[in-house]
Parts: C-alpha cells; sequence; structure tokens
C-alpha cells in the first residue's frame, strides 16, 4: 500500500518505519495560494509566538463573499493537513479557525504565513518509528474503515 485516503504512505527500506505525507493537498495549496505567498519571508514556525485570533466585532473588514469562501478554502485544506499528517501546523489552524464567519486582515496574515510554512516545509510528515521487541519483524500497518 501506498496510498491511504490521499495520504502518501512511504516505507523505510527495511519496513521498519513509515513516513505519512500529503503531497497532493500540498500541491493544491501551492496551485491555489503560491502565487500569493512565493515572495514572503522563510519562517522557522507556522505561527506568530504568543498571538491569538479573536472574532471581530465589526463586520469582516469589508470583504466580500468571494474572499471569505477563499480563507474557508485555505483554513478546510490545513484542517485536512493537521489531521493526517501535519500536527505541528495544529494550534494556529485551530485559531486560524475561530473565524472562519468574519476573517479579519490579521487573519489572513497569520492564513498566508502558515500556507507559506507548508509549502516551505512540504517533506516534513509524520515518522512512525514503532519500538518493536522483535528486532527481525517488519513494520506491520492495519488500517480499518467504516464503510457506512
Amino acid at each position: 500500500m501506498t496510498d491511504y485516503l490521499s495520504c502518501k504512505l512511504h516505507f523505510s527500506n527495511d519496513k521498519k518505519r513509515l513516513w505519512i505525507g500529503q503531497p497532493h493537498l500540498i500541491k493544491k495549496l501551492e496551485e491555489t495560494f503560491g502565487d500569493e505567498v512565493k515572495k514572503m519571508r522563510v519562517y522557522k514556525s507556522p505561527g506568530t509566538p504568543n498571538a491569538g485570533i479573536v472574532q471581530s466585532e465589526e463586520e469582516s473588514a469589508n470583504f466580500s463573499e468571494t474572499e471569505k469562501t477563499y480563507y474557508r478554502s485555505g483554513v478546510g485544506m490545513l484542517l485536512f493537513l493537521v489531521k493526517h499528517s501535519r500536527p505541528d501546523i495544529a494550534n494556529v489552524t485551530r485559531e486560524l479557525s475561530k473565524v472562519m464567519m468574519n476573517p479579519t486582515l490579521y487573519a489572513f496574515k497569520e492564513l498566508r504565513r502558515v500556507i507559506k510554512y507548508v509549502l516551505d516545509t512540504k517533506n516534513l510528515g509524520l515518522k512512525l518509528c514503532p519500538n518493536m521487541t522483535d528486532k527481525e519483524s517488519e513494520f506491520v500497518l492495519k488500517l480499518y474503515s467504516d464503510s457506512d
């Protein structure tokens, strides 16, 4: 198996380690937001340290419905990355999801920052290295799905 729920599974040659990534989704992020973030500086962290995002009391800085949908699309893609392969962006993505109905200028700025970070670190993913008692055993991954 090399693909599961749009996640790329890559086993090491000795079959004892597994890397899970989502290159398809990262490519979609790059196609959607790449031009907007490519000239931004490289960040070492996905979100601004000690920063939180709060819901605006006023209308969302006069954003059109198209811009709001664009924001929601970006946050949705980040949420899917967090769910399957990128727990490192979980906190900032949670903050971004707080203002889905009324994004602010600051929220858009943070969204761009996270997307830039993800695109710059697209080779990162979830690495599974089980501690097996039998050193000769191969790593076995069992997946279950609710098919209803």
